[in-house]
């Protein structure tokens, strides 16, 4: 049971007062944002994750229906990753641990150079840069679209990483 609760508070450089929150039972209850000259403005989340539009199975939903399954040729995981820049165009896409298909790793680059943009992140209302590590599961033929399958393995192995995992 987490019982933290009170009020949080954040300052512009300024002195004034940016945002304050309540929390109780460690929860975000309300909130309330303000200009540096005082005035209240509509409220924002403190941190917002970077999200694919409709969500990450859509995402993987994306890359099984772009991949060549001709190209599936056995069993394996493939782990990578990228960064979401405020831009929101996926960059810096590397596949840091594969079952040794070069030509399927790039098609993968491929097929991620082309992904429609994320929303990216922002924390207290200035957008972001964030870093994700992601794995995909192929069987013969097919890629899995489940983030349950996906993230099966991982879970399990000795893969590690600083950064955001799904």
């Amino acid at each position: 049971q987490n019982h933290k609760a009170g009020r949080c508070r954040r300052y512009w450089e300024s002195g004034s007062l940016k945002r304050e929150e309540e929390i109780k039972k460690g929860k975000f209850t309300n909130g309330k944002c303000y200009a540096e000259n005082g005035s209240e403005v509509e409220y924002y989340p403190l941190s917002v994750r970077a999200n694919f539009p409709g969500g990450i199975n859509k995402f993987y939903e994306y890359i099984s229906r772009n991949v060549d399954k001709k190209l599936i040729k056995k069993t394996g995981k493939i782990f990578l990753t990228f960064t979401i820049p405020p831009s929101g165009v996926i960059s810096d896409i590397k596949i840091i641990r594969d079952f040794g298909d070069n030509y399927l790793n790039n098609h993968i680059i491929n097929i991620l150079k082309k992904c429609p943009k994320w929303n990216p992140s922002s924390y207290d209302g200035e957008l972001i840069v964030t870093d994700f590590a992601i794995p995909l599961t192929f069987t013969e033929g097919q890629m899995s679209t489940s983030v349950q399958e996906n993230l099966e393995d991982r879970r399990n192995s000795n893969y590690k990483s600083q950064l955001i995992k799904f």
